[in-house]
């Protein structure tokens, strides 16, 4: 009698799990355990699978079970052996796997701390209101912020409950909108209060259907499976807007959709198993997608000149109606050949904006005091200077990216000058008019590096 029972790998997790269905099994089917286990007759076919190791360098082999082979009364069944394949007589494979078992408690181990610690912070007194005032105190301009600190705390909330929550997110983001700031305060506020989780932004732009040239789903999600938290993280799924507008090969498939399809199961929540048997539980993962959309922004700004002005709209028209400023829809991104089972794998929709002048003189004003401590002087701006930081900012396409660049473009000469010129007394005061500086020594006994420090006193 032959019993197919396959099993992932002999070193994994799930492989435990299933190994103790298989004890289950064998006793289910046997009169005696010790018996059946201890009787030469009985045997495993595995298969030997050669495969690269976590860090890509090494080689390593890897067993996987093909089928249970037990005695027909004394006698040991024939089974033919396939290329690959060998016989392991029970008794070994017992024996082996308790080495193998002790890691599997191990790793269990290590997600359920990750689980304490998530649930003592999520209990902590109003825990949602200070993950939410931290993330919007660093990060600046976004009314809609609060949906993206919400989505993830929600999350967190599921991973501590067991009820494994999560309303994936689509944010529409253009360029310079605090979109990788927003993911980095994240991060760090995690890792402070939890530990590490995971927050592993990707570009989906790299990923291709399989069997053509790029990264399949296995290579694209590879950080995921390297962070070892069964899945636990915030996985970004970054320029996503380019992988939803249909792109057609030459023989008219869709590959945009193609890449949509493959992610459906992931998005959705499954256990997610590599070719190399290592698998993780999406279902503990958060998704993210997000992208700027400028094109389908674009597209609906012309609809809607088209509508109020008439066909002959002037591009003077075009640029007052800012684009960039537009909300887009679920609806918007259907209509513009987006899967239908694609979008509905996220519940939520969040439009953020580009920055108004006044927070981007915020972010340039705590630019300057970070320059000023580090020069040890005074930098003041005037109205000129937040106009041309503004204008450079809407211009660039880096959007926040530049300003930091621009501010210390500026300083920089001026601060050779401080410190090529030390003072004996005073303190240097760079005062900025647009894209101009202009130096002078104040008579002031305490410098702004002493003030913070007694302020923090």
């Amino acid at each position: 009698m032959v019993y197919e029972f396959k099993l992932k790998t002999f070193m994994t997790k799930e492989a435990f799990l299933t190994q103790r269905a298989f004890e289950s099994f064998i006793m289910q089917n046997t009169q005696d355990f010790n018996e059946a286990v201890e009787n030469p007759g009985n045997y495993l076919v595995i298969k030997k699978i050669r495969c690269v190791s976590d860090d890509q360098e090494q080689l390593e082999y890897r067993y996987a079970l093909e089928k249970l082979v037990l005695a027909d009364g004394k006698g040991a069944r024939k089974v033919t052996l396939k290329s690959g394949e060998e016989k392991m007589p029970l008794a070994q494979y017992f024996s082996e796997k308790h080495t193998l078992l002790e890691n599997s408690k191990d790793d269990n181990k290590s997600e359920n701390s990750l689980i304490d610690k998530i649930r003592a912070f999520v209990e902590k007194k109003n825990a949602y209101a200070e993950f939410n005032r931290k993330v919007n105190e660093k990060v600046l301009g976004q009314p809609n912020l609060n949906q993206i600190t919400y989505n993830v705390f929600m999350w967190l909330k599921g991973l501590a409950s067991g009820s494994r929550i999560k309303q994936n997110a689509m944010v529409v983001a253009p360029s310079g909108c605090g979109k990788t700031e927003t993911y980095r305060v994240i991060k760090e506020i995690l890792n402070k209060e939890i530990g590490v989780i995971p927050i592993i932004q990707l570009d989906t732009t790299k990923l291709t259907t399989e069997g053509f040239s790029g990264k399949n789903t296995d290579e694209f999600f590879a950080p995921l499976f390297a962070a070892k938290t069964n899945g636990i993280g915030i996985v970004v799924l970054d320029e996503v807007d380019k992988s939803l507008t249909p792109r057609h090969t030459s023989a008219g498939d869709n590959v945009s959709h193609d890449i949509q399809g493959q992610l459906l199961t992931i998005l959705e929540g499954t256990e997610f198993e590599r070719k190399d048997g290592k698998s993780i539980d999406t279902n503990n993962t958060l998704f993210i997608a997000s992208g700027a959309f400028q094109h389908i922004r674009m597209e609906k700004a012309r609809k809607e000149l088209a509508k109020s002005r008439g066909i002959g709209f002037t591009s003077e028209a075009y640029e007052e109606y800012e684009p960039e400023m537009a909300d887009i829809s679920a609806e918007d991104l259907l209509e513009y050949g987006t899967m239908p089972e694609f979008l509905g794998r996220f519940s939520t929709f969040i439009n953020l904006k580009k920055l108004d002048r006044d927070t981007v003189g915020t972010i340039v004003k705590r630019y300057t005091d970070e320059y000023a401590r580090q020069l040890d002087c005074f930098i003041e701006l005037d109205e000129e200077a937040i106009d041309y930081f503004f204008q450079e900012y809407t211009k660039s396409c880096f959007g926040c990216r530049c300003l930091k660049n621009k501010v210390w473009g500026i300083i920089a000469p001026v601060g050779m000058k401080i410190e090529e010129n030390p003072l004996e007394s005073g303190t240097y005061c760079i005062k900025i008019h647009g894209d101009r500086t202009e130096l002078e020594v104040r008579d002031v006994a305490i410098s702004p590096k002493w003030q913070e420090m007694l302020e923090c006193c």
